[in-house]
């Protein structure tokens, strides 16, 4: 019996240890899908444009930026967002990636682009099985960078000459807290801030303006 109560708890054993394994394999973003091997790295590259530190809740942070083109986008055109995220600490499941464009005082102008949300553009946040994107910060490993690139289209409804690309983490409503660097009242981290080219009307001269009677 004892032999019996052995054999039964090492294949136990055993069962939960291919387990474990199996499980660990799925978190490895190489084993996911081996397109998205070139995007997650192990040390910052030397070459970042624009390095910089903004922190959610400790868990993950936007260590670099780039942005092609850096000069005045106009509306219709194309620009490449390509983010650096480091994971700090597991997240739970459910956490995706969002982006949007912004007018000045904050107004979302970044609703749908030819039917299709900003927050789902780009080989790490392409929807696969549903909600999922491919490599939210759900599945991320602590300790690794994470190339998050996107090649995004000014909105060609764009009225006004600067726009802002803010960036977060969110899951059913809730967004992950800045606790340092850029951000906004909203829970978004402010990457930059880019030009249209757009010209506001111009106020009237105050001689062609008609008076108002008193």
């Amino acid at each position: 019996m004892r032999a019996i109560a052995r054999l039964g708890l090492g294949l136990f054993t055993a069962w939960l240890a291919l387990g474990c394994a199996q499980e660990a394999k799925q978190e490895d973003p190489a084993s996911i899908d081996t397109n998205l091997a070139q995007y997650v790295l192990d040390e910052v590259p030397n070459d970042v444009k624009n390095p910089t530190f903004i922190d959610f809740e400790g868990k993950a942070q936007i260590i670099g930026w780039e942005l092609d083109p850096s000069g005045v986008v106009a509306p219709g055109q194309k620009v490449k967002l390509k983010l650096y995220w480091r994971s700090s600490q597991q997240l739970g499941p459910g956490w995706s990636l969002f982006t949007h464009f912004v007018a000045p005082g904050g107004a979302r102008i970044d609703a749908n682009v030819g039917g299709v949300a900003f927050d789902d553009i780009g080989p790490l946040r392409a929807r696969t099985g549903g909600a999922r994107q491919a490599l939210g910060p759900s599945a991320w490993k602590p300790g690794k960078i994470y190339v998050d690139v996107q090649e995004l289209e000014m909105p060609r409804e764009v009225r006004v000459p600067e726009i802002s690309i803010v960036v977060g983490i969110w899951k059913a409503g809730s967004r992950l807290d800045i606790i340092s660097g850029p951000s906004d009242r909203e829970r978004r981290a402010i990457i930059t801030h880019v030009k249209t080219g757009v010209v506001p009307p111009a106020a009237a001269p105050a001689a062609q303006r008609p008076q108002q009677k008193s």
